[in-house]
């Protein structure tokens, strides 16, 4: 983790967490809140909705989607 890096877990070895990350870009906006989730298990987590009807959304990061 880097040093402008953050992490609050609820035990040390213990997901989820929440990461705080500083920028060093100028504040333009209203502060916002981005939420990464990192599930034990990745592919059951994306299985899941999926199963009910989510499908998958290329965002323009390369091999990472979204679902919708």
């Amino acid at each position: 983790m880097a040093d402008e890096e953050f992490e609050i877990r609820p035990e040390p070895d213990r997901l989820p967490g929440l990461d705080f990350v500083r920028l060093d870009e100028s504040k333009k906006a209203k502060s916002r809140l981005h939420l990464d989730f990192r599930p034990d298990d990745q592919d059951a987590e994306v299985a899941r909705p999926v199963a009910h009807g989510a499908r998958r959304v290329d965002i323009g990061q390369g091999d990472q989607s979204t679902l919708r």
